[in-house]
């Protein structure tokens, strides 16, 4: 006979230790638990999926909020990246590797996530046997499902993706540090799945979403006029017969857009709906005004210009390009040291670098670059050596048609190139007569003399 409590709560379920555990290998494991619970609702997963799902829903359904967010990856990502590295092997293998993997829609999922949920989260894949340390692939995992894993002095020491399979089962897959690429965009102390801008900006999410079914209702409410007839003369108290209020409401009940009305002097049509929205305008642009804010994104970015003047839009901008070039440099940082790295075996050697989102700042580097040249006219590369040109404004050097076109070559020319190179430039001048030489050749005309008288 069953016992009072399993007639309330059911059978008893199986402890965490009852789980089977199915290791994989290279550090992996799935752990199959069968019972009747899902995660989270006995501390088992400290992430709350309610508010995970919330995030991801606002960002799914579109409007001003996701926008905000594909802002960030666009700017990020839209002016391209490059590769860069002196040693041609290794560049080739991270090239591959690129190409292999489509690394544009994994770095904007990298950036979306993070964004969105605040820590995203990439496997990193690795070959076998003697490319067992080698990174082959990288696939982005939903982030609501990933638990971060910490030892009791805070430090992450795995990842946990917990898998919900229904009828009450789920997996649980351990990752190890190296299969994981996941480290924050926007970081928090004390906040270990870092800072959703989402999350950060709910309340003036929460309000625009407000404002703008308000409006909606309104307009349905409000955007067919309505009118309020008066019959009689004012003043008198008269009573109308209710058979004449009747006639009146028949004959003005089918009265469309494009309908004349004529009464006589002692009717009188009130319009009910006049100016019922005055600043309905100014009110939705007050609005997404502050989310633009909360999102850290210009107003004109999402096409306000409401009370801005050209020189405020600039520099808002100009603000915003900064923190554009801020999270390119912690972007590449990140892959840098926990991808390419890894790929190459040899940390350093070749990086990725993301060309400036700024379409500013190339034209004034160049301009400067062509004045400091100008100075130099025999020694153009001798402030900017040509290497760091072409690295600067992503210029593939192997492009040349014609590379003896190049009289120097090497930034660093040799004495013997030197030498050439003035002789070039001098060889005219050789092949000219001197001209203290000349000047010592040219008879003189004679002086005029004024004693001789001219021959006849």
């Amino acid at each position: 006979m069953p016992s009072l409590r399993d007639r309330l709560f059911g059978p008893k379920q199986l402890a965490v230790s009852d789980s089977v555990k199915v290791p994989l290998g290279k550090g992996y494991s799935i752990i199959i638990n069968k019972r009747n619970k899902l995660p989270g609702m006995f501390g088992r997963y400290d992430r709350d999926m309610k508010a995970l799902n919330l995030l991801e829903t606002i960002y799914l359904q579109g409007g001003l909020a996701s926008h905000c967010v594909d802002a960030y990856p666009y700017y990020i990502l839209s002016n391209g990246h490059r590769l860069e590295g002196e040693d041609k092997a290794s560049l080739k293998k991270v090239e591959d590797f690129f190409q292999r993997n489509d690394m544009n829609r994994i770095l904007r999922n990298y950036i979306t996530d993070s964004c969105t949920f605040g820590r995203p989260y990439t496997e990193i894949i690795y070959g076998t046997g003697a490319m067992a340390k080698v990174p082959v692939g990288v696939k982005p995992l939903p982030p609501k499902t990933i638990k971060v894993e910490t030892d009791e002095r805070g430090n992450i020491v795995g990842y946990t993706q917990i898998i919900d399979q229904g009828m009450s089962k789920y997996i649980e897959i351990k990752f190890p540090l190296e299969n994981m690429l996941s480290e924050p965009l926007f970081p928090c102390t004390g906040q270990l799945y870092g800072t959703s801008l989402i999350a950060r900006s709910l309340s003036d999410i929460t309000h625009d979403d407000k404002i703008a079914e308000a409006t909606a209702q309104a307009i349905l409410r409000h955007g067919f006029p309505k009118y309020q007839i008066k019959l009689g003369v004012k003043g008198k108290g008269e009573t109308i017969d209710p058979k004449i209020m009747n006639g009146v409401d028949q004959e003005l009940r089918g009265l469309e857009a494009q309908n004349e009305i004529t009464t006589p002097a002692d009717v009188e049509i009130i319009n009910l709906d006049a100016d019922v929205l005055p600043n309905i305008k100014d009110i939705m642009e007050w609005s997404t005004s502050r989310l633009c804010i909360s999102m850290g994104i210009p107003e004109v970015v999402m096409g306000l210009g409401r009370g801005a003047t050209e020189a405020s839009s600039y520099t808002e901008m100009q603000c915003f390009y900064d923190k554009i070039s801020m999270l390119q440099k912690d972007l590449a940082r990140i892959f840098n040291f926990n991808l390419i790295d890894k790929i190459t075996g040899k940390p350093g050697s070749v990086s990725i670098v993301f060309n400036d989102a700024n379409p500013v700042d190339e034209d004034q580097i160049a301009t400067y670059i062509a004045k400091i040249m100008q100075q130099t006219p025999m020694q153009p590369f001798s402030v900017f050596p040509r290497k760091w040109i072409q690295k600067k404004f992503g210029i593939d050097e192997d492009a040349y048609l014609d590379k003896d076109n190049d009289l120097l070559g090497d930034d660093t020319p040799s004495p013997e190139e030197k030498d050439a190179y003035y002789q070039a430039i001098n060889a005219p001048r050789q092949n000219l007569p001197n001209p203290k030489d000349q000047a010592s050749n040219v008879t003189k005309p004679n002086a005029p003399n004024d004693n001789k008288t001219d021959a006849k």
